[in-house]
C-alpha cells in the first residue's frame, strides 16, 4: 500500500495542518490514527526484536554520527533504546511528526554513611 495514499492519512494530514506544530496535538493524532489503523488491520512487528506491537507506526532514529536508521515500527522497549542511543527518534505519519530525544539523566543522591564511634 506505499503507492496508494491512504484517505485517513489524507485526514490525519488536513486535521494536522489545522493547527500548527504543536506538539501534544501531533502525538494525540498519531496516537489515534495508529489505534484505528490497528482496529482495520491489525498490529505489526518491531523492526529490531519482532515482538508484537500494536500501534505501527514508523520511525526514525537520527544517529550521533549523523546517519539515519529507518524502522517500519518498534515496540516500547526498542523505541526508548534507540531513543537513548540517537540523537533524536521521529515517528511521523502524513505531516502529524512527534520528535523524541534522550532523557535527562538525573543524578541518584549519594548517601554519606557516618562512620561510628565505639
Amino acid at each position: 500500500m506505499r503507492g496508494r495514499v491512504d484517505p485517513f492519512e489524507e485526514y490525519l494530514d488536513a486535521l494536522f495542518k489545522e493547527d500548527g506544530e504543536d506538539q501534544e496535538r501531533a502525538e494525540r493524532l498519531l496516537l489515534s490514527y495508529a489505534e484505528l489503523q490497528f482496529q482495520r488491520r491489525g498490529g505489526g512487528r518491531c523492526a529490531v526484536c519482532h515482538a508484537p506491537v500494536r500501534l505501527v507506526i514508523p520511525a526514525t532514529a537520527q544517529q550521533k554520527d549523523g546517519s539515519t536508521k529507518d524502522f517500519d515500527c518498534l515496540c516500547q522497549r526498542c523505541l526508548e533504546g534507540e531513543r537513548e542511543q540517537a540523537k533524536m527518534v521521529s515517528l511521523q505519519i502524513g505531516s502529524a511528526r512527534i520528535e523524541l530525544r534522550p532523557r535527562q539523566r538525573v543524578a541518584a543522591p549519594t548517601s554519606r554513611k557516618r562512620a561510628r564511634s565505639a
